[in-house]
């Protein structure tokens, strides 16, 4: 919010009494903070360029209330920034999921069904990084199993991401593919379908904008190397985490 952090400023929690000097502490951020590098790579050394008033800037605001206090109390913090989190409860799946559900139809033309409103508009697309829960899972116990090989830091930042940028349109159009591949995601008959326009454009959130005004590719190399066993994700792109999400679902029997 805009006072901060919420548990950190909570008035009933005493956090220098709660959390012992050398404690493993983690902070979960966002790589919204570094704002636009014109499609440039990010590092977790590269400047801040978000804009103020952002979400990004509230996330950063965060990480600096964290990171004095770890230094006043002598904790061992662990900041992550994660690119965007898909897993089992959301994905580009659950977004087109719902999407057929509003529209009482399946499109069975993936790159009709995936291309998004961006690519419906002629406007250019941009990579965006993304990244899966688990792998931001194994990221965090890794940082607590090396506790004592990081002590020589106080503050450790970690950019968290998959290994392969890629536009949006892409990420629903592969989506699409694996929707019509799967017989039990057919929501609805696509013979009843009749497509609708609307003259109005929907009011695109904060996210959908940064998409386009904050450019850039996100260097995960020292978190891979540093917190992942053998170095590697376990989804190094989005084609495998979606397999993995259809699979998960099917098998929990979400879908």
């Amino acid at each position: 919010g805009s006072k901060g952090d919420p548990v950190f400023n909570h008035p009933r929690l005493s956090l220098a009494e709660l959390i012992q000097p050398n404690t493993w502490v983690g902070y979960v951020s966002s790589t919204s903070v570094y704002g636009n590098h014109d499609g440039e790579s990010v590092n977790e050394t590269s400047p801040i360029n978000c804009e103020p008033g952002s979400k990004g800037e509230l996330y950063f605001r965060a990480e600096t209330e964290w990171r004095n206090a770890a230094e006043k109390f002598g904790w061992k913090l662990n900041v992550f920034r994660c690119a965007g989190l898909y897993g089992d409860g959301r994905s580009a799946l659950h977004t087109l999921r719902k999407k057929m559900m509003k529209r009482d139809y399946v499109s069975l033309d993936c790159e009709e069904f995936g291309m998004g409103n961006e690519k419906e508009r002629g406007e250019k697309e941009y990579p965006t990084s993304r990244i899966h829960e688990e792998d931001v899972t194994r990221a965090i116990l890794g940082s607590m199993m090396k506790l004592n090989e990081l002590d020589s830091l106080s503050c450790n930042t970690w950019n968290l991401s998959d290994d392969y940028p890629a536009p949006r349109s892409e990420v629903m159009t592969f989506a699409a593919k694996i929707i019509k591949e799967e017989s039990t995601m057919l929501l609805r008959d696509p013979a009843n379908f009749q497509k609708t326009t609307s003259s109005t454009m929907p009011v695109k959130s904060e996210r959908a904008l940064r998409r386009k005004t904050d450019r850039k590719r996100v260097n995960n190399r020292l978190a891979k190397q540093m917190l992942m066993p053998n170095g590697i994700l376990l989804y190094p792109t989005y084609r495998e985490g979606l397999q993995a999400v259809m699979k998960s679902n099917k098998l929990n029997g979400n879908w």
